[in-house]
């Protein structure tokens, strides 16, 4: 068709790396909360851009998932136009940031 690109390529995202400390939090309190047969890391390592590195970049910090997929269903994308996010899982997210406050605070909200 005798078309020409040129591309470049700029504001690639840095490594998303997890502080030791807050990820132990993470995991800890996710296996008590939830129980230990309700967590996994066997998809971790993963290979993903996500904007949260810079945010790790600047504070320690954890990302971590939080596993909505419903039973059953095979996983799509997150950024396709057939994901579907288990909106079941909202309270469930909300509760645990919740637990994560109370824990590193020690108080209790609710």
């Amino acid at each position: 068709m005798g078309c020409r690109v040129s591309v470049t390529l700029d504001g690639e995202y840095p490594t998303v790396v997890n502080s030791k400390k807050e990820t132990e939090h993470v995991i800890r309190l996710a296996q008590t909360t939830f129980g230990k047969e309700h967590f996994s890391q066997a998809d971790v390592p993963i290979c993903a851009s996500e904007d949260f590195s810079y945010f790790l970049h600047e504070k320690p910090g954890c990302f971590f998932a939080l596993g909505t997929l419903k039973p059953g269903e095979k996983p799509n994308g997150l950024h396709t136009s057939k994901y579907n996010y288990n909106d079941d899982m909202i309270a469930t997210g909300a509760f645990f940031w919740l637990k994560l406050v109370e824990d590193r605070l020690s108080t209790k909200i609710l």
